[in-house]
């Protein structure tokens, strides 16, 4: 006898071109699922799940789906796409490994997981110090990535700059 769940999905699912455009959709989503104060090793399990559903997907239907699962066969795109994902929690970490060309995945992956959690969430603080607060605050960082036209900017190279003045 087949179980509930097994029954919905062989009567209605169906894999098609555009349910593989769906679940790469939440590959590029997954960053905004970062919960505060969770591992960051929860999220990048998550991460990996998602990447092995759109690899695996990408193995049939259109064409263009198989150049995308050459795409991501690629170990650098991987990597990037996991740090993309978390460069907007984890800023300095993340900048730091960026500055590293030719690490794998698994060393990114490695050198994220083997942070403790004091590492990960000292960013607010450095960011408080290099704005001139004593006070870490959410704004700190905004504040910071912002130019002259009040527009965010990518934030990395003011940091580095400011760091550099201290």
């Amino acid at each position: 006898m087949q179980s509930e769940g097994t029954y919905l999905k062989e009567t209605y699912y169906r894999d098609t071109a555009f349910s593989f455009v769906h679940q790469v959709a939440g590959l590029c989503l997954l960053s905004t699922k970062i919960e505060k104060g969770k591992p960051v090793s929860e999220f990048m399990n998550k991460f990996d799940d998602q990447w092995n559903r759109v690899y695996k997907m990408a193995a049939g239907f259109d064409p263009y789906c198989q150049k995308f699962r050459a795409f991501l066969e690629e170990d650098y795109a991987k990597r990037d796409f996991l740090l993309a994902a978390l460069s907007e929690h984890y800023l300095n970490p993340v900048d730091n490994l960026t500055t590293k060309t030719d690490l794998t995945y698994a060393e990114a992956r490695h050198r994220m997981h083997s942070l403790s959690s004091n590492q990960l969430e000292g960013k607010a603080n450095d960011i408080a110090l290099i704005a001139g607060n004593s006070t870490p605050t959410a704004s700190a960082m905004v504040e910071l990535r912002k130019g002259n036209s009040g527009k965010a900017t990518g934030g990395s190279n003011e940091i580095r700059s400011a760091r550099k003045i201290k």
